[in-house]
């Protein structure tokens, strides 16, 4: 799992950086609704970057043994395929999305 948890660190670094960042800007919590979007627009942003090269998402492919596509949303490319697999498999490990692993208080909390 060697991409998965490269990404996954690579997720958290940056929404900590720009949960920081709306601290600095708003002096303020943010709100749990927020820390959502920040979570959701980074991880997309990240997966993007990182499936780059197609020597990337044949790793990945490989790793997460995506060899059943049934399951996906129609996928029409191989990166489309290591998009949704890498996508599905950090939302299902949980860790980008778990508010313990973040340095910060929202207003929800």
């Amino acid at each position: 799992m060697k991409h998965t948890k490269e990404l996954e660190e690579r997720i958290i670094n940056e929404v900590q950086d720009r949960i920081n960042s709306k601290h600095l800007d708003n002096d303020n919590e943010i709100s749990e609704d927020e820390f959502n979007e920040i979570v959701y627009e980074t991880m997309h942003q990240e997966i993007d970057s990182y499936l780059t090269y197609y020597s990337d998402q044949i790793e990945v492919i490989q790793e997460l043994r995506l060899y059943d596509f049934s399951k996906m949303d129609n996928p029409q490319t191989i990166g489309q395929v290591a998009y949704y697999g890498i996508e599905e498999e950090l939302e299902d490990r949980g860790k980008i999305n778990d508010i313990d692993n973040y340095k910060y208080k929202t207003n929800d909390n």
